[in-house]
């Protein structure tokens, strides 16, 4: 709509502009599917041991007993 009435070139100031309207949008968008996506439970799966039942927040910050940090490197 805005090309067809001439107010859309695709210059850098049209992006510059339309991120600045949209950006905030887009954030909340994005930051609202995370909660949700974060909150949801994860089904026990007898073929899959490996795979923690519980919500993705809790197993977290609360990992069952025995679960391996490997984001943590040991020092050399």
């Amino acid at each position: 709509m805005l090309q067809a009435r001439a107010l859309w070139t695709g210059s850098i100031p049209d992006q510059i502009a339309l991120l600045f309207v949209y950006m905030p949008l887009i954030r909340n968008e994005i930051h609202n599917f995370v909660q949700l996506w974060k909150a949801h439970s994860i089904r026990s799966q007898p073929k899959r041991p490996s795979v923690k039942p519980g919500k993705p927040v809790v197993l977290y910050f609360t990992p069952p007993d025995g679960t391996v940090e490997y984001g943590q490197l040991e020092p050399v």
